[in-house]
């Protein structure tokens, strides 16, 4: 089967976004993703856990429509923003990737031999000495062939490797790769096979024809450990396409299989995965369902969910301002920690005899973003959302979900 990432998908009226790295789509940077804050701020987002680079494009008041135009340019606004995990949230071990860097395919050649050899063919022409002539403009004609040759030879490294990262699967093999390769020298080889890799691998996904990893391993020259650390990345990144819109399918998870089968992914990151798959799938079922009640509470309202849990709120930790550039130190702080529930009227949390609940009518809009280990709820007629963070995130979004949808 084709492998691609589907439109969004609702269950209602509201909105609940389970990505595993919540609203977004690729900025072209690896580890990047373009997306919309919880103050409507447009952002760059990278990393992943412990900290992250977010940097914000600008808010447009849509109060400010009417004003002038230089009033309109001040209301738009560039941070930049550092996340620190402060480590009050609940975070799936499965999200976690290893990184892999991969040296850059190709080598800027430069003029500056070029330019040398034309200058002292230059100054050749101007020297009487017959012997310094010959001298010089040898030299600055060897400097000049030089450079050609490895123009010359960096383009045809570029064809190459244009050649060789297109290939569709059934044309990865060693008979190609001999082809269209022998010629470049070893390190060029070294070079151009890790970017293949990763290209024929993403092919695979892509077009759901998985092959046996050591199939690859047989001809490529690519250290063992990276190879390795990118068939891990990539599966996890074809996890959390097929989560991203919440319809997992059974061609998918064949697919998903597959490469757990033919790349030798280890039992344990196996496992982790399929945890958070079953989890995604049980939301998924969840909505159709009946919805039944676990008892009730003292109002005589029907209980839904009770777990343990916790009340956060975003706040800026510190922040400097340096060129013009306002940098900020976000994390989470803690609220209120206790038993979290869902009611067929309201949701909140209870601690001790503290008590925090909101009126389900006033839900607009629930986003779980599970791989920051939290929920964010929005209300009418409140500017920032309520975060939850729970160990069982998963149901709680689900149960509230379906709650608001009867």
């Amino acid at each position: 089967m084709a492998f691609y990432l589907r439109k969004g998908f609702n269950f209602g009226p509201i909105r609940i976004n389970l990505s595993k790295s919540g609203l977004g789509v690729s900025a072209g940077v690896k580890g990047a993703r373009l997306g919309v804050n919880s103050r409507g701020q447009s952002y760059v987002h990278g990393g992943r856990h412990g900290l992250y680079y977010r940097k914000n494009l600008g808010t447009i008041n849509p109060q400010n429509k009417n004003s002038n135009p230089t009033n309109n340019k001040a209301s738009l606004t560039e941070d930049e923003e550092i996340f620190t995990d402060t480590g009050l949230t609940y975070l799936p071990r499965s999200i976690e990737k290893p990184i892999v860097t991969i040296p850059p395919l190709f080598v800027k050649v430069g003029n500056t031999k070029l330019v040398l050899g034309i200058v002292l063919i230059l100054i050749a022409l101007f020297i009487s000495d017959i012997s310094i002539k010959i001298g010089l403009g040898l030299l600055g004609a060897s400097l000049v062939f030089w450079n050609q040759q490895v123009k010359n030879k960096s383009k045809k490294f570029h064809q190459t490797a244009a050649l060789l990262l297109k290939l569709e699967p059934d044309q990865q093999n060693s008979q190609n790769w001999q082809a269209h390769a022998h010629s470049l020298t070893t390190a060029e080889q070294e070079r151009l096979a890790i970017h293949c890799a990763s290209a024929w691998l993403e092919k695979q996904i892509q077009e759901g024809s998985i092959l046996e990893i050591d199939h690859i391993k047989s001809f490529l020259p690519v250290a063992s450990t990276l190879l390795d650390k990118m068939i891990i990345s990539l599966y996890k990144d074809a996890v959390e396409t097929v989560l991203a819109d919440h319809q997992l399918t059974e061609e998918e998870e064949a697919l998903i299989s597959e490469m757990e089968k033919k790349w030798k992914i280890a039992p344990p990151i196996v496992q982790e995965e399929k945890k958070l798959i079953e989890k995604f799938r049980q939301i998924r079922n969840m909505q159709f369902t009946p919805l039944l009640a676990i008892g009730q509470n003292d109002s005589g309202d029907q209980i839904y969910f009770e777990s343990e849990g916790r009340l956060l709120h975003l706040r800026v930790l510190d922040s400097w301002q340096q060129n013009r550039v306002r940098y900020k130190n976000m994390g989470y702080k803690l609220d209120m920690e206790g038993k979290l529930s869902i009611s067929d009227k309201a949701f909140g949390i209870t601690e001790g005899r503290n008590t925090r609940f909101y009126p389900n009518s006033q839900i607009e809009d629930i986003f779980l973003s599970a791989e920051y280990g939290v929920v964010e709820i929005f209300l009418k007629n409140r500017k920032s959302p309520v975060i939850i963070s729970s160990p069982t995130l998963f149901e709680f979004s689900g149960v509230l979900n379906k709650v608001i949808e009867s």
